[in-house]
């Protein structure tokens, strides 16, 4: 058992000697500078949606989550949050545009938000699939930024305090290095 361990340990320390260590600068932002930014770049982008959490009988209700905010990440550790309900024409348009790339993760929980408020997301790649798709075991974002980022993320109980606040009761500061 504790070879085992051991063993499991190394193969985790020798894929980190390769990993860059990524120095993160997230941001609060409003959606005119993210705009802004993405139409001056052109470039691939993570996206990702931040909503509440409605439970039926102890299951996240997908169909009933509402938007709190999105963040976008142009660059490794670089990214910001946008607190708001509701996108605006300038993202919008650039989520429904093949123009640029965007990176999410179980993008079709994206897609089923954005359809809520009449955007389409175009041209968009799903890491979730990705890592399925790779034979890997554990496709959770949070495993994921572990395995092959090497970063400890901070995790939903953390900001929520194991649960007992929702995400769209917090101040935008202390949704945003989550989001």
């Amino acid at each position: 058992e504790q070879l085992s361990a051991d063993a499991a340990r190394l193969q985790e320390e020798v894929r980190r000697l390769g990993a860059p260590t990524i120095s993160v600068n997230y941001t609060l932002a409003t959606e005119t500078e993210v705009v802004t930014r993405l139409l001056a770049a052109w470039q691939t982008f993570g996206f990702d949606t931040e909503t509440t959490s409605p439970e039926y009988a102890g299951v996240f209700a997908t169909d009933e989550a509402t938007m709190v905010g999105y963040s976008v990440a142009w660059a490794p550790g670089q990214a910001a949050y946008v607190a708001t309900e509701k996108i605006g024409d300038g993202m919008a348009g650039i989520l429904g545009s093949p123009l640029w790339k965007k990176i999410c993760h179980n993008a079709k929980f994206e897609v089923k938000v954005l359809q809520k408020q009449g955007i389409e997301l175009c041209n968009y790649e799903d890491t979730k699939i990705a890592a399925y798709m790779l034979g890997v075991p554990l496709t959770g974002l949070k495993v994921l930024t572990k395995q092959v980022l090497g970063i400890q993320p901070v995790t939903y109980d953390e900001v929520t305090e194991g649960g007992k606040q929702q995400i769209s009761d917090l101040p935008a500061e202390i949704v945003m290095p989550y989001a």
